[in-house]
């Protein structure tokens, strides 16, 4: 999530194309639980995550976020960012809080029942909370057309099927390949 943020911020000039973002316990305001971790584990990423630190990665995200769509340049070019949060701790903590899951929502905080943060993006099934969170939002932002909305490179339409162009892309093995 916070990668998307970022790719987002970096790329503005793609905004258009991205019409609907999900988050899935994305630390949009950082994780308490990396203050901590920092402490006994020297990993940088963790360091980036730390809430409240004003020179680290995720308050400069923050920042940044929340002002690219104040410009009206970009403001008319949101996405809709649907949010879902865990409510399950792992080891007695929230890695992500639910304040800190949903900064940038739109609409509703969705809580997935009985989900921790590493288990919140993996579905047992379609009628997992996680799924139907994502179907409705691409319900809503796409509605009931199912049609493709980008060109299928190297692919033309005959009837009702995609056909592949050989030689569109190379396919000759490289040498020594087994």
């Amino acid at each position: 999530g916070v990668l998307t943020m970022q790719l987002l911020l970096n790329k503005r000039q793609h905004l258009s194309q991205v019409p609907l973002v999900v988050f899935y316990a994305t630390p949009q305001e950082g994780s308490t639980l990396a203050s901590i971790g920092e402490v006994f584990l020297p990993n940088p990423a963790l360091s980036q995550m730390v809430p409240n630190d004003p020179g680290g990665f995720i308050v400069g995200l923050d920042n940044n976020w929340a002002y690219m769509f104040d410009d009206p340049a970009t403001r008319k070019l949101k996405p809709k960012v649907v949010c879902a949060h865990e409510t399950k701790s792992v080891y007695k903590f929230s890695v992500v809080s639910k304040f800190s899951a949903t900064r940038f929502c739109d609409g509703a905080r969705n809580g997935i029942g009985g989900a921790d943060h590493i288990s919140i993006t993996k579905p047992g099934s379609e009628r997992d909370q996680a799924v139907i969170i994502l179907a409705n939002a691409l319900r809503d932002v796409l509605g009931t057309d199912r049609s493709p909305r980008l060109d299928l490179v190297g692919f033309n339409k005959v009837g009702e099927d995609w056909i592949y162009e050989q030689g569109y892309f190379n396919t000759r093995r490289p040498p020594n390949f087994e």
